[in-house]
């Protein structure tokens, strides 16, 4: 049981990990193609999934 537990802990860990990552580096392009006037129906679908799933995070970083 504890190494099912230890291992459900690292890959939960790992995929918060990989989200964090893409968001970061994701979400700073999203913006700069809707600045830039190339975001398209496409870019909006993309971009609403993260935002409603990431409450806090994705409000603070929306300045």
């Amino acid at each position: 049981m504890t190494v099912v537990t230890a291992m459900s802990v690292v890959m939960t860990v790992t995929v918060v990990m990989i989200v964090t990552v893409v968001r970061v580096f994701a979400l700073p392009d999203w913006k700069a193609d809707a600045r830039a006037g190339q975001a398209g129906p496409r870019g909006e679908e993309a971009r609403h999934p993260v935002e409603e799933g990431m409450g806090t995070w994705a409000s603070s970083s929306r300045t």
